[in-house]
């Protein structure tokens, strides 16, 4: 029975290292081949394989387990023979009860030796391994693993120099394309994607959290103490006007030079007129970016560090001219309106349908903004700011040209992949193991009360039959004689009748 025991562990072993093996692993659709030429990695992760394996194991298991119980039942089954008498009839009843626990002679054998049928059921249990354990592998869409990664974040802007200091001027240098661009699609410019690791055959999603420092603005609606009279009047279609988009307008810079930007705008079929105050200020972010099919970037948190000061003539550091260039921006887009149908663009080469998340352009000509303008414009200056993880945005200094650094992170990858619950193993195995070693237990205890190892071989019951006092019965023997087992190590069978 140990030696069974032992071999029986070796399957359920196997199983766990070979479901830890899938664990995190992609799915194989490679075709199973005979043997292995670069390798069996991807025959390994084949679905019906991973199936086949498990069921193997699992059967091989049950198997072992199985029979160890059956050998405990045969000790239980002679210690039955030699404890007290037990009819012909019934010792068939447990005979046929040992291979099949849901036989016929069930009642016939309750009534010889419940303990034997509680073996015979047990040892039936084990089957359900097979129907339990594959389980604890399956397929997840949405597998999760984190390690770390090297991702590219921006680095300390406000040390970062525009331009260096052999130019004598910097008025050529601008930064309105990537903003007009931002400005267009009313959305970031997609961030660079460093998740290139090779963990699944398929898709993979890719996420990781990135705190930095960067500009942006700080609005606040000042609508209730502005006067729309004077504003509006640009607005209302003539044969020919030119006028600008958002009506922006920088204040001049006096005492702390704040970086600021007025805009006002008026909805001629809501009848709304809304001004807005923004200030450049710097905030420190904190994004969640993920890559999957598309790249996103999402600024869960956003608080403000400072405002921005600086000379808008003299601008020398990063954050002040992309500061001043997203002011410039906003205040030099002009359009031309031509009598009540639209209009094109013009100044900077913007057009009204260019508006990105701030304002929509009809097709009768009319512009629609956004409710909240405040947000609106803290929005866009956000994706302007979110747009440096694209790499696409860079330093005018020659000698320093990126805004980005390299920085070590946790990303957490999303991916199908074999999912292994090591409980749904452990515990219909570590059930079986349990109620075996108690049969083992249970099967050497009547091994030492018998005296000697017992068999059901049919050597071993001519044996128990073939001696004197069973012959010289042989003729008031039928199947309701009771007999019993000698208590000797031969253990031969004697009858016990009031006929004999």
């Amino acid at each position: 029975m140990g030696v069974i025991f032992l071999l029986a562990l070796c399957p359920i072993v196997l199983h766990h290292f070979y479901y830890h093996y899938l664990d995190g692993r992609s799915p194989s659709n490679s075709a199973i081949k005979s043997f292995c030429i670069k390798g069996c990695s991807n025959e390994l992760r084949n679905q019906t394989l991973v199936s086949d394996i498990g069921i193997s194991l699992a059967y091989a298991s049950q198997t072992l387990l199985a029979t160890v119980i059956v050998i405990a039942a045969m000790q239980v089954f002679w210690r039955r023979m030699r404890s007290r008498p037990i009819r012909i009839s019934q010792i068939d009843a447990l005979m046929n009860i040992r291979t099949n626990p849901f036989s016929p002679s069930f009642f016939r054998a309750v009534r010889a030796s419940f303990s034997l049928i509680f073996l015979a059921m047990l040892a039936f249990s084990m089957s359900l391994l097979s129907v339990f354990v594959p389980g604890a592998i399956k397929i997840s869409d949405d597998f999760v693993t984190s390690k770390q990664c090297t991702v590219q974040k921006p680095r300390n802007l406000t040390a970062v120099n525009v331009f260096n200091n052999t130019q004598s001027n910097s008025s050529t240098l601008s930064y309105t394309t990537p903003i007009i661009t931002v400005l267009s699609s009313g959305s970031y410019l997609p961030p660079l994607n460093p998740c290139n690791e090779d963990i699944s055959d398929g898709p993979i999603q890719c996420e990781y959290i990135i705190d930095f420092t960067a500009p942006g603005f700080d609005c606040a609606d000042v609508t209730a103490t502005s006067n729309s009279s004077g504003f509006t009047t640009p607005f209302i279609f003539q044969n020919s006007s030119d006028t600008f988009l958002f009506q922006a307008s920088q204040p001049p810079q006096i005492g702390d030079l704040e970086m600021q930007v007025s805009v006002q705008t008026y909805d001629f079929k809501r009848a709304v007129y809304q001004a807005v105050n923004c200030t450049g200020v710097l905030r420190q972010y904190s994004t969640i970016v993920s890559h999957n099919t598309s790249s996103t970037i999402d600024a869960f948190e956003s608080s403000i560090i400072s405002t921005i000061q600086a000379n808008a003539s003299q601008l020398v550091t990063f954050p002040a001219t992309y500061i001043n260039d997203i002011i410039s921006t906003l205040a030099g887009i002009d359009v031309e309106m031509i009598g009540n149908s639209g209009g094109r663009g013009s100044g900077i080469s913007m057009t009204p349908i260019m508006m990105g998340n701030i304002g929509t352009f009809g097709l009768d000509g009319n512009m629609t903004w956004r409710d909240n303008m405040t947000i609106a414009l803290e929005e866009f200056a956000q994706n302007a700011t979110l747009s440096f993880l694209s790499g696409q945005i860079f330093s005018f200094d020659p000698e320093d040209p990126d805004l980005l650094e390299s920085t070590t992170t946790t990303c957490t990858y999303t991916f199908t992949a074999y999912k292994y619950s090591p409980y749904r193993l452990f515990v219909p195995y570590g059930v079986a193991v349990l109620v075996t070693i108690l049969c083992i237990i249970w099967g050497w205890s009547a091994i030492r009360r018998n005296g000697v190892e017992e068999s059901m071989d049919f050597s071993r019951f001519l044996r128990a039959v073939l001696n004197e006092r069973m012959y010289e019965a042989r003729e008031y023997l039928d199947k309701n004689t009771k007999v019993r087992s000698e208590d000797t190590v031969e253990g031969d069978l004697a009858p016990i009748s009031s006929n004999y």
